[in-house]
Formats: structure tokens, C-alpha cells, sequence
């Protein structure tokens, strides 16, 4: 794949993220998704606002796969006042952009998921999924990619550290430039 990168599958992968979890001092009577947006998450944010922060997915379905995380623990986007969801989705869509000018990726999928309970693959917390697809195969339908049919990417720290620093400078340039035309123009 990349240095620093690898592509595991998804038992081994579960492994990693009950390691993780331990690391980052998860517990079962805690949401992990409140410790990565407090800042627990390694790297640093991509980018970080009041209410939210954009992260890159240290078991991520593909190279680049940014979580848009909510900082107050709500579990439902419709628990959201509609301004606070468009401000979410203004941030997906500016990490899209970042992705890609960073990674030219042939799409992007943007999701809201999230379980009613805990399991080990989500979370009951407000987040937003960004995934970049390199894949024009059946590798890239929804079902596949959000699934870890395909398992995951894990980073080394200092590959996570170099692909997180390489977003951050391409969100700073989408916040300051505005959007002039479409991908089809």
C-alpha cells in the first residue's frame, strides 16, 4: 500500500481497536467517540471548530478516512437543531474537498452512521463518515466499504501523522478559497 500503511482484515482488525480502546483509556461505561473528540485522537485533528472536530480514522475503510465527530454527546442526528447537522455537513464537505486535493480519490462517500448501543465496529455518538475511493470496482459499493468485508487500513503513528499533516494543509486551503466550479466543469 503505502509506508507506514497496511491493509488488515477484519478480525485482526478488531484486535487492533480493543488494543486501541485500552490505550486511549476506553472502558465499557465510556464513549469512545467523547475521548477521541476531547482529544484523545493521535494524530491531532485535520481540523477542529466549537462543537465538532475532523479526524483521520486510524481504522479507516480506506486511505484517508476522515470522521466528522460531534464534541457533545448526542446520539441521534435528528436529536441536532438543524443549524448544528449543516454545520456537521459544511464540514464533511469541506474534508471532501481536502481529500481531494490530497489524494485524488475517483469519489467520495460521505455517511452518517452509528449503532442504538455500542458493537465493535460503531458507536452510539454523532459522527460523519468521509471515505475516499480509489476503486471503481465492486470494491466501491456502500455495502462493501462500510461493512470491513474488505478490512480496514491501519496507520503507524508516523504515517497517520504525515497523511493527517498533509489534510490539514489542504483544509486550510479550501477555507480559503472559495469553491469556483464543480469537478465537471
Amino acid at each position: 500500500m503505502h509506508e507506514g500503511i497496511l491493509r488488515v482484515e477484519k478480525q485482526e482488525a478488531l484486535l487492533a481497536l480493543a488494543a486501541h480502546r485500552k490505550a486511549i483509556g476506553a472502558s465499557d461505561d465510556c464513549c469512545i467517540m467523547c475521548l477521541l473528540a476531547m482529544g484523545k485522537a493521535k494524530p491531532d485533528p485535520v481540523w477542529e471548530t466549537e462543537s465538532a472536530v475532523v479526524l483521520l480514522d486510524r481504522f479507516g475503510a480506506r486511505r484517508g478516512h476522515l470522521l466528522v465527530i460531534s464534541k457533545s454527546h448526542v446520539e441521534d442526528l435528528t436529536d441536532l437543531a438543524i443549524d448544528d447537522y449543516l454545520a456537521f455537513q459544511r464540514l464533511a464537505h469541506q474534508a471532501s474537498r481536502a481529500l481531494l486535493l490530497t489524494l485524488e480519490p475517483q469519489r467520495i462517500f460521505v455517511a452518517s452512521l452509528g449503532a442504538p448501543r455500542a458493537v465493535p465496529t460503531s458507536f452510539p455518538h454523532f459522527h460523519l463518515h468521509v471515505i475516499p475511493l480509489f476503486e471503481t470496482d465492486e470494491r466501491c459499493r456502500p455495502a462493501r466499504v462500510f461493512s470491513w468485508t474488505d478490512g480496514i487500513v491501519l496507520y503507524d503513528d508516523d504515517a497517520a501523522e504525515r497523511l493527517a499533516k498533509q489534510i490539514r494543509r489542504n483544509f486550510q486551503r479550501v477555507l480559503s478559497q472559495a469553491p469556483t466550479h464543480s469537478r465537471s466543469d
